[in-house]
């Protein structure tokens, strides 16, 4: 695992935060963890590791620090929400760019816009596992090979 950021002061006060999220990552997709198949990956997948990730970082280094900086201004919106789960079955890496990061990173990269802030996914994301972990009474390090699908059902009833 390595990371790259700019060495804001912001980062730089996230740094255990961010290598834990990134450990996370590396630990549900290890073999035996859910599985990552840039073809066939859907949309959803990448949602409920990035929210489960970042409650991971909050469980361990606080509210904030846990949250990926990106995800913090669309948390409440309810069209953010909306919008991004309306994408949670679209298959294949090509199109995180747009749903997970955002229309202007999908541009930068090439790829098409479908409606969505930057960090919009991340934000998703969060709301998704927080809900998870709130009905199931699970902590992020006890759901960290929850299927994603298990998480996006069990929040999207909550």
């Amino acid at each position: 695992m390595s990371l790259t950021l700019w060495p804001t002061d912001e980062n730089l006060a996230r740094l255990e935060a961010s290598a834990v999220h990134e450990l996370h990552h590396n630990l549900r997709f290890a073999p035996g963890g859910a599985v990552w198949n840039p073809a066939t990956v859907a949309v959803g997948d990448h949602v409920v590791s990035e929210g489960l990730a970042d409650a991971f970082a909050r469980q361990l280094y606080g509210d904030d620090l846990g949250y990926t900086p990106i995800a913090r201004p669309h948390l409440h919106d309810d069209a953010v929400f909306d919008k991004v789960v309306s994408g949670l079955d679209v298959q294949g890496m090509r199109n995180f760019a747009a749903w997970v990061l955002g229309d202007a990173t999908a541009r930068r990269f090439g790829g098409q816009p479908v409606g969505v802030p930057t960090g919009g996914g991340y934000a998703v994301g969060n709301r998704l596992a927080d809900r998870y972990l709130a009905a199931t009474g699970r902590t992020a390090a006890e759901a960290l090979h929850a299927p994603a699908r298990e998480v996006i059902e069990t929040a999207l009833r909550s």
